[in-house]
């Protein structure tokens, strides 16, 4: 049986990438009109981040599992979700570091849109684990 929870938020977030700006650089406080903006696509294909890459492949993982291998245990979405949302705190860090006269890296829309879908999977799969604890009862 194919989980369509995995399904959506696996390509809500693959979505994200080309939705809109992911990261935004700002200097200081202030928003400037002329700030440096990250799409999802730059920060895949023309990025300076490894781990950039992986914001595409574990969404992309997560939906081809929830497509040809139905619902698995609901710890590996879980684990592989995490994963990917410490990596979007990790290439946010590089480019600031990249960035050495950039006082402030923020999340952007893109960036944005792919914490929520990650966040649906994790809700949908934590509601799964507690039915399974209930129903173990």
């Amino acid at each position: 049986m194919r989980d369509k929870d995995e399904i959506i938020g696996s390509l809500i977030m693959l979505f994200s990438l080309f939705a809109g700006n992911f990261y935004e650089v700002k200097e200081g406080d202030l928003i400037d009109p002329q700030s440096k903006i990250f799409t999802g696509y730059q920060l895949i294909f023309e990025g300076a981040s490894f781990w950039a890459l992986f914001l595409v492949f574990i969404p992309l993982t997560i939906l081809l599992i929830s497509i040809f291998l139905g619902k698995i245990n609901p710890v590996i979405y879980i684990t592989l979700v995490f994963i990917a949302i410490n990596l979007v705190f990790i290439a946010k860090s590089d480019y600031l570091n990249l960035m050495n006269s950039v006082n402030k890296i923020t999340f952007s829309t893109g960036a944005r849109i792919f914490l929520i879908g990650a966040g649906y999977i994790i809700f949908k799969n934590f509601k799964s684990i507690l039915n399974l604890a209930n129903s173990a009862k």
